[in-house]
């Protein structure tokens, strides 16, 4: 079955909300699992940014990435200034993922993968209906939609409205498989995947990269199934915070 997730970032921007109270469950502590507080906190912002997504967003029960090479076709007003600083994006998150998968920028639709549209949402209404039925009802930076197949994203489309890296690597985030961060993490030092945008990534930010392309974190397993992977993951410092 093929789903498609929805996503999007206001030019009014409104705060993250989260049920997630930052809290340790009961049964998880430092003294019982040998994590520190710290990584207690990131399993749990990592259940609630790739499980739950966001209180405004519906999120899936099995883990879901890519598992291919993501190929990236820049259209509309995408130039060759922004290219590079695309490109220089990528490279970063590139170095965070450890899995074999890649991100590249590629020169023809045919190519692509995911295809960005950089322009005004006006343009989106003949080239994307479904999502410009969404953008008409607010005003938005931009807006992302992927699809699964078997718990692999294999298809995104990612519409912005302004050239700036942190809506753009926003939105890329969701369609690699991430939602929105928790109210905790949208503070100082915010994630790149908080509404308000941010120019660069958090700690939590990287690990969670390193987290859900890393070999060992498998598609089409559960929370529960991949939490003892992510704690032993944590322990042995093969993902470092």
């Amino acid at each position: 079955m093929i789903r498609k997730f929805l996503f999007l970032v206001g030019l009014i921007l409104v705060s993250c909300s989260s049920d997630d109270t930052g809290e340790v469950p009961d049964g998880d502590t430092p003294e019982q699992t040998g994590l520190t507080e710290f990584q207690l906190e990131f399993i749990e912002e990592y259940h609630y940014v790739t499980f739950n997504l966001s209180p405004t967003s519906f999120g899936g029960n099995l883990n879901e990435k890519w598992s291919e090479e993501v190929k990236i076709f820049l259209d509309g007003g995408a130039d060759a200034s922004y290219q590079e600083s695309v490109e220089n994006q990528i490279s970063t998150l590139n170095d965070y993922m450890t899995d074999g998968t890649t991100l590249e920028v590629v020169n023809a639709l045919s190519e692509a993968n995911v295809h960005l549209y950089l322009g005004p949402a006006v343009d989106i209404e003949n080239l994307w209906p479904d999502m410009f039925s969404f953008l008409s009802q607010g005003s938005f930076q931009g807006y992302a939609l992927y699809s699964s197949s078997s718990s692999n994203i294999n298809f995104g489309r990612i519409w912005v409205n302004n050239d700036g890296m942190p809506i753009f690597t926003h939105e890329l985030g969701h369609v690699l498989g991430f939602g929105h961060a928790s109210d905790a993490r949208c503070g100082q030092n915010s994630s790149f995947m908080c509404s308000s945008l941010s120019n660069g990534f958090s700690t939590f930010d990287t690990g969670m990269i390193k987290t859900l392309y890393h070999p060992d974190i498998t598609v089409g397993k559960t929370f529960q199934q991949l939490r003892p992977v992510i704690e032993e993951l944590l322990l042995s410092e093969s993902i470092a915070l």
